[in-house]
């Protein structure tokens, strides 16, 4: 039945009219936020913290040890090593809050100065604090989520798609099944809900839900962005409002097999 397949795929294409182009300009936005907070404006946040984090290192080591230049083992003058270069306590400050295992720099707190040693502990401190709010900062982005959600989405989707087949293969299923396996899966759908589902899915009428239209289920419950119980009350009313649309899709694709129906008992058999 040809006309049978056209409905179904308006019924695909009902439940998947929720405004695309508004969700791919909020996950365009989703991206531009992560990549600007991440590449741009929590390193320069970083700085900020380490150039305000350095000043008083740079102060008590500086003034621990004057302004006497620092040499190597040569005796010439090494930039990396002199304590009075802010330039090298900044390095160091940085070092400690990415947590390098190879620091940017030779100078460290003399074990002679004791507010130095004290300070740099309060920064070894203060550096977990940081790195648990920039870890907490990313972890809150939209897009965060969204990977996060897209990444959860496909496994159950992968998974529901292999439990269908097997239950499938094994003689089909029909509502009652149809109903456990959503039940098992934790999809927050009334009976009418899932009675929808089935109809929507079972192409040929036949009561059972075949291998081959398995795929017709994981498509449906896909468009329909299928809510778990327990989800919150938007998500709820979109579920609702995409039920409603499936619904009238299905009368339609009803109403059509009833005309194929009686067109054949009228001329006979349609050819395909």
């Amino acid at each position: 039945m040809a006309e049978a397949d056209v409905v179904m795929a308006s019924v695909t294409n009902t439940v998947e009219s929720e405004p695309k182009k508004a969700k791919d300009r909020s996950t365009c936005i989703a991206v531009s936020v992560f990549f600007v907070t991440v590449f741009l404006i929590l390193p320069i946040v970083l700085f900020i913290i380490a150039a305000l984090f350095a000043l008083p290192l740079w102060g008590i080591e500086c003034a621990g040890e004057g302004s006497e230049a620092a040499t190597d083992d040569d005796g010439e003058y090494d930039f990396s090593s002199d304590s009075c270069a802010y330039w090298n306590w900044f390095l160091y400050i940085i070092s400690n809050l990415v947590g390098l295992g190879t620091p940017l720099t030779n100078v460290t707190p003399s074990a002679e100065n004791i507010f130095g040693e004290i300070f740099d502990l309060f920064v070894a401190v203060w550096s977990l604090s940081v790195a648990g709010i920039v870890i907490g900062i990313i972890g809150t982005l939209s897009f965060t989520t969204m990977a996060s959600t897209g990444f959860e989405r496909s496994m159950q989707r992968r998974i529901s798609r292999w439990v269908l087949r097997r239950k499938a293969s094994a003689g089909g299923l029909d509502l009652n099944e149809l109903r456990a396996f959503l039940a098992e899966r934790g999809y927050a759908m009334s009976e009418e809900e899932s009675e929808k589902v089935f109809l929507a899915c079972d192409g040929d009428s036949s009561g059972k839900i075949d291998a081959e239209e398995v795929e017709k289920v994981i498509k449906v419950l896909d468009s329909m962005g299928m809510v778990k119980r327990g989800a919150s009350g938007k998500g709820q009313l979109e579920m609702k409002s995409q039920i409603d649309a499936l619904q009238s899709s299905v009368e339609q694709m009803h109403e059509l097999l009833k005309k194929l129906a009686s067109a054949q008992a009228a001329n006979g058999p349609l050819s395909a």
